[in-house]
């Protein structure tokens, strides 16, 4: 009995040895003596780094969509999460609602076509974008289920660091804007 012990103890720690091993070498980069690139990718999906949704960059451009309705008025295309109507989160109609704000997003294609301007939603509204490249597009019921065809403000920001949120005053938040029209 006591040898079956010893025996599973060290298969177990032969084995964690093993692994240990193989994820250093997988995180140490490429080298002369580079394992094949099957052997990285196994020990990146297995592990929760390689699954993607701790890597995502917290700094990263954020988007929120404006359905233009007249010439100064916007209304938010965004679906709280965590109300009753979306069962406190239990809905997965707010991720949708996000992803098919990200698909509007993907299709500006030109830097040139984004407008800096304050971030604020009066000063949005007012922006003039002549001269400036506006995105078309084919209006495709597949991809957009609760965005529906029509004129659009997408404001692309970064989210201030933790550190000056409670100083508000003394940085300006800017943010970039765009024009796309799905029709």
């Amino acid at each position: 009995m006591k040898t079956k012990n010893i025996l599973l103890y060290n298969s177990v720690l032969l084995g964690f040895a093993f692994l240990l091993l193989k994820v250093v070498y997988a995180a140490a980069g490429p080298n002369v003596t580079e394992s094949s690139f099957k052997d990285n990718y196994d020990i990146f999906s297995f592990f929760p780094e390689g699954w993607g949704f701790f890597t995502r960059s917290p700094r990263g451009d954020k988007y929120v969509l404006y359905k233009v309705e007249s010439a100064q008025s916007l209304t938010p295309v965004h679906f709280k999460n965590a109300s009753a109507e979306s069962l406190y989160g239990f809905s997965r109609k707010s991720r949708r609602v996000n992803m098919e704000i990200g698909r509007v997003a993907s299709l500006v294609k030109m830097d040139s076509s984004w407008v800096r301007v304050e971030d604020n939603d009066q000063i949005i509204a007012a922006v003039k974008f002549h001269g400036r490249e506006i995105a078309r597009s084919a209006f495709n019921q597949k991809q957009f289920r609760f965005i529906a065809p029509g004129t659009y403000i997408l404001k692309k920001y970064k989210i201030a660091p933790w550190s000056w949120a409670k100083y508000p005053d003394n940085f300006k938040k800017s943010a970039y804007v765009t024009t796309i029209i799905l029709q």
